[in-house]
């Protein structure tokens, strides 16, 4: 039997994709100790991992502070969160031992973790695959279509937090890339190659399994009969945005339908 330790952030589309794979594992035999917010605790447990969490409000408030309006502030959110989740890590494992690390693709700190613990990596996305060329002509574009003061500051920002963090915890950051896409020797896709932009981009160590489906494990007090007949909307604003009461309110305000947001289901 295997120790795995799985490292996720706190965001439903993020950890919902991840339940069937851990309750495979468990299945399998794998010893799953699995790190998120508290907020996931109870419907991981029930997969049969063992669940150890880190300070969510911490975390999504050192996120937030490296800006929202462009990747690389986004980046830099990312390696702010570095000083909250690892010593929080490290801390809870201390003395265990682990065969490998599971951790999620968009998750700061699982590839700095991977580095730290020496432990052989699997990167799992839940959003379409980013390779380092297409995220490079991202960050391309920026350098080259934002102006200058915008550009500098962001970018020396992200040099300073790099520099403290590799020197901090003996990590390698080669670039932005692997600090917001996470790389590892195999990636698992919950989705098809088909569906992937640039397919032809990604080898064989990106595995494209499809949608991961399983049944929920907590329960859900909402009477599906209630939109039998109608023709309902959905919307949502993503898991960061989406405690957005007065959005919601108005928008049925405006069109007078059921509104079901992510954070509701």
């Amino acid at each position: 039997m295997a120790r795995v330790l799985f490292i996720n952030g706190g965001s439903e589309g993020h950890v919902n994709p991840t339940i069937g794979v851990v309750q495979e594992l468990v299945l399998r035999g794998e010893e799953v100790v699995y790190f998120t917010i508290e907020a996931y605790r109870e419907r991981m447990e029930k997969t049969g991992a063992i669940v150890r969490t880190f300070d969510d409000q911490k975390f999504i408030k050192a996120f937030v502070s490296g800006g929202r309006d462009y990747l690389l502030e986004r980046v830099n959110g990312l390696l702010l969160t570095a000083d909250i989740v690892i010593p929080s890590v490290l801390e809870q494992i201390k003395g265990e031992h682990f065969d490998y690390i599971i951790h999620d693709s968009m998750f700061g700190c699982g590839y700095l973790l991977a580095q730290i613990l020496k432990l052989p990596a699997i990167n799992s996305c839940t959003s379409f695959a980013q390779s380092k060329e297409s995220f490079d002509d991202l960050m391309q574009h920026f350098f080259l279509n934002v102006p200058a003061e915008i550009v500098e500051p962001i970018n020396d920002k992200f040099h300073s937090l790099t520099l403290m963090l590799q020197g901090k915890y003996e990590v390698e950051i080669p670039s932005p890339y692997e600090v917001f896409c996470n790389p590892a020797p195999l990636t698992i896709i919950y989705t098809t190659r088909d569906f992937q932009p640039y397919e032809e981009a990604f080898d064989h160590t990106y595995q494209f399994v499809g949608p991961s489906i399983c049944s929920r494990l907590t329960h859900v007090d909402f009477d599906l009969t209630e939109i039998k007949g109608k023709r309902p909307i959905y919307i949502s604003l993503g898991t960061i945005f989406n405690q957005a009461l007065d959005f919601y309110k108005l928008c049925l305000k405006h069109w007078g339908i059921l509104i079901i947001p992510l954070s509701c289901l």
